[in-house]
């Protein structure tokens, strides 16, 4: 017999709060920079701390937090995080945490996009959207010291074959994930994204066609459209929606316009 309990016993469920809670989120990419390891980080059983990929979002929108979160408050809608790179003076190696999530996921999403790889660095000041993902980073056999040589040799199975043991971020699929990959824009490339639009400002003034695009909950997850209405009024919006401005300065749908 199992009873629903109201309390947590995961790790992965325990509360960490601050920008750690976002697991998904949305924004203008404006910077990407390799910077000098954090002063803080000290020396971890994967060797020294190394250098970090940079990264701020601007205009960003949170789309989801982890279970028992709560969203941390933007500063000026501005969001930075970090992804560990290689030590100083080196390369990374292609199962480091850096390829294997910020430039396997935008090489990945590229493909899907426009049938090429696409560079991180590709998508600066354009409109991106980032989640938190376990992803696979390489493999390695597993060893055992041979009792004659007293020299390590792989463990083979009854076949003979190696066993390898495979190394994720994070390690554990019961652990919270920790660095960014890029992922499509759901409701972006959704029909029904703009037409949710054009429903809830048609016949809105310029103050309440702003008001909905910065509350509505689905609309301000795309702020380019509160900014295309910032800054060429109605009528700029109204041009990229596909609908029109009436005589009262009322933004209304082309069908309803003609009638």
């Amino acid at each position: 017999m199992t009873t629903e309990r109201d309390f947590i016993e995961s790790t992965a469920e325990a509360t960490v709060g601050g920008f750690r809670a976002i697991k998904k989120i949305r924004g203008l990419l404006t910077d990407i920079q390799k910077v000098d390891p954090n002063p803080n980080f000290t020396a971890s059983e994967y060797g020294p701390p190394k250098e970090q990929i940079q990264f701020t979002l601007e205009q960003a929108a949170i789309l989801e937090v982890f279970p028992s979160e709560t969203a941390p408050e933007l500063r000026e809608g501005k969001f930075t995080d970090w992804i560990p790179y290689a030590l100083p003076g080196k390369s990374p190696s292609s199962g480091s945490v850096y390829m294997r999530t910020w430039v396997a996921s935008s090489e990945e999403l590229g493909k899907e996009e426009c049938g090429q790889p696409t560079k991180p660095s590709a998508r600066l000041n354009t409109w991106v959207t980032l989640e938190r993902q376990r992803k696979f980073l390489f493999k390695r056999p597993m060893m055992e010291k041979d009792e004659n040589t007293k020299k390590e040799k792989p463990i083979v199975d009854a076949e003979g074959n190696k066993i390898y043991e495979e190394f994720w971020t994070p390690r554990s699929a019961e652990e919270r994930e920790r660095y960014f990959c890029f992922v499509g824009d759901e409701g972006a490339s959704s029909k029904g994204l703009e037409e949710h639009i054009r429903d809830g400002l048609n016949g809105s003034t310029e103050p309440t066609a702003m008001r909905f695009l910065v509350m509505d909950a689905r609309a301000k997850q795309f702020p380019e459209y509160k900014d295309t209405l910032k800054a060429g009024g109605l009528v700029a919006l109204a041009e990229k929606l596909g609908m029109q401005v009436g005589e009262d300065l009322k933004i209304v749908k082309a069908e309803d316009g003609n009638t």
